[in-house]
């Protein structure tokens, strides 16, 4: 009797850098601090994935936005000195490192309706909106002042410094 095992795949388990930072925000050296944390080496690739605000990162929980595939290009080990003229110089290795997008920014269905509501925002967005300003007209035949906002009287008053103070921008007195 003999057993067939079925074949073994060995799937590399890709690191994930998980943010509620926008995507247009994220820089380089926000990834390279990361990838320093992880001791990563030249071509190693992770996923950074945009979450909604709400992101909760104890439970790494929250609403997918977006993500991005990025690759470590460059990685360099420096020996550093510091105070070598002090009786106890400090010494170690410094590392840095470069990281490249390596793929283009895809959006989960979330984010593409954020995409999709900017989008109509903007379309529907009034550039300048009509100032309306207000001018102080004297009636005549009532003997009143008038305070006009457009073509509609918005206040009228006997008084002139009241009138004028109104027309400057100044709150409508309410009567008593």
């Amino acid at each position: 009797m003999s057993f067939r095992l079925p074949p073994i795949h060995v799937v590399e388990q890709a690191y994930e850098v998980r943010t509620d930072v926008p995507r247009e925000e994220i820089t380089d050296k926000m990834l390279e601090n990361e990838v320093k944390k992880q001791a990563m080496s030249v071509g190693d690739s992770f996923m950074v994935k945009c979450f909604a605000s709400g992101y909760d990162h104890g439970e790494g929980t929250g609403v997918s936005l977006y993500k991005a595939p990025y690759e470590v290009t460059e990685k360099k080990s420096l020996f550093r000195t510091r105070n070598p003229d002090s009786a106890a110089p400090q010494s170690g290795i410094e590392t840095e490192y470069r990281v490249e997008r390596t793929g283009e920014w895809y959006a989960f269905a979330a984010g593409r309706e954020i995409e999709e509501a900017e989008r109509l925002i903007a379309a529907c967005a009034v550039t300048d909106p009509p100032k309306l300003s207000r001018n102080r007209k004297w009636n005549p035949g009532r003997k009143i002042h008038e305070i006009w906002l457009g073509d509609e009287i918005i206040f009228e008053s006997s008084d002139m410094v009241v009138a004028k103070g109104v027309e400057a921008g100044g709150p409508i007195p309410v009567p008593a």
